[in-house]
């Protein structure tokens, strides 16, 4: 299961928007801009929006970087521990 959804039943843009509601949904719990967060996971702003859109596939080393500035494990930003899944404003 991931992100809190079979990840088998996912089409790869599915997983990347729901991944970028997961992030968006955390950034804006901290109160944080687009810009807070790019500046605190040393990554461009740009970078962080078009995650957050689900444009783009992060890899490894940037989910670790955003996890390390949300304070949160890599782990809880694929598969959040309370069980819920992020609203995901792309999905019908």
């Amino acid at each position: 299961m991931l992100i809190g959804i079979k990840a088998d039943a996912m089409e790869p843009d599915e997983i990347k928007k729901t991944f970028g509601a997961r992030v968006r949904s955390l950034r804006q719990r901290r109160g944080w801009s687009q810009e807070e967060l790019a500046e605190a996971a040393d990554l461009d702003r740009t970078h962080v929006g078009k995650i957050e859109r689900g444009q783009r596939d992060p890899g490894l080393v940037v989910v670790v970087r955003l996890a390390d500035a949300l304070s949160v494990s890599p782990g809880e930003l694929i598969h959040p521990s309370d069980g819920g899944t992020p609203t995901n404003e792309h999905q019908p």
